[in-house]
């Protein structure tokens, strides 16, 4: 099968003949339709953190090709999408429907295990959702980051009268801004020094673009950090108002050196927020029936697999692109 594969650091194939997966008794065999291309991905390119040589996505969506012997209640030809960390179901985490904090597996799709960037992938029937006919395959890949964003905000704390402050808006960032949509948070904010991304989010809604400053003269009450990086990490803790909060969301892989004395002066509260629960997940999906989000200025184009590497990967790394999220049509 065709499949896009990081050898190492730096070095991406379009492999036209990668084996075809073999599903166990409780696995399915997917078609992929689309997959989306993640900040993660770009990450794994760029500074590895992977096992290689490893298929890349899980920002994905397709039909069941074929089905393990031990596998009820789905059929070939069913549109799904899936939840792509694997999860015990198990532990006490898991219990709560906390999947995202499982504490007895750490696999992810396209991370330890190859991913979606494949006409093929083979993952858990258990993790299995199905796409309703009103959710297309373009928007289903999309379920994934609408996820992130979801999560971020559902877990926040925030309430309607709260200024909140977006610090990036590439598709973690945009999707965290129609989260707080949906939540009625009026007082949005936006930083992010692309012309480009910053006008997606101004037409989603947001008051005003600026700059790493107050907002007013206590500063807002909720940052959501969306970039992941050292100098937006220090932003977020030195804007946010005393007893106020930060979520951080964006993902940075080397050590941040940061001073807690203005953590501890302001009494910030910091909060991690990774992935989202497996019933955040499907929560995402009946939104997307109902038309809550704004996929059209999330997805800048889609490319198809064979230009997935130039039109896709070095696109999204130029210093100045002009695209939030690129979609891969398998």
């Amino acid at each position: 099968m065709k499949a896009l594969v990081l050898k190492t650091i730096k070095d991406l194939e379009l492999s036209k003949d990668f084996p075809r997966p073999t599903i166990s008794k409780k696995e399915v065999l997917i078609r992929v339709k689309y997959c989306g291309i993640c900040g993660s991905d770009l990450e794994a390119y760029n500074y590895g953190k992977v096992l290689t040589p490893l298929i890349l996505g899980h920002e994905f969506s397709g039909e069941i090709e074929e089905i393990g012997s031990k596998v009820t209640d789905w059929n070939i030809g069913d549109r799904v999408t899936a939840y792509p960390g694997e999860f015990c179901g198990k532990c006490y985490f898991c219990k709560k429907g906390e999947e995202n904090r499982c504490i007895s597996t750490m696999v992810g799709l396209g991370i330890s295990v190859n991913g979606a960037l494949a006409e093929y992938v083979k993952i858990s029937s258990k993790s299995l959702c199905k796409l309703p006919d009103s959710v297309s395959y373009e928007d289903g890949a999309l379920v994934e980051p609408l996820s992130v964003g979801y999560h971020g905000v559902k877990n926040s704390g925030i309430q309607s009268n709260d200024t909140a402050v977006v610090i990036g808006a590439g598709t973690i960032g945009l999707s965290t801004i129609q989260a707080l949509k949906l939540s009625n948070i009026e007082n949005i904010y936006i930083i992010e020094p692309s012309e480009f991304n910053r006008n997606l989010a101004l037409q989603m809604g947001v008051q005003k673009a600026v700059r790493p400053s107050k907002i007013n003269k206590i500063g807002p009450k909720f940052i959501f950090d969306c970039a992941g990086f050292p100098k937006t990490y220090k932003d977020a803790i030195h804007i946010v108002q005393r007893g106020g909060h930060v979520v951080l969301l964006g993902v940075h892989f080397e050590n941040v050196p940061i001073s807690f004395l203005e953590v501890i002066a302001k009494e910030v509260n910091l909060k991690g927020s990774f992935g989202y629960s497996f019933e955040e997940f499907k929560e995402v999906i009946a939104l997307l029936s109902q038309k809550k989000f704004q996929t059209n200025l999330i997805v800048s184009k889609k490319v198809r697999f064979e230009n997935a590497i130039n039109e896709g990967f070095h696109e999204l790394l130029k210093p100045n692109r002009k695209a939030a999220k690129i979609l891969v049509e398998i």
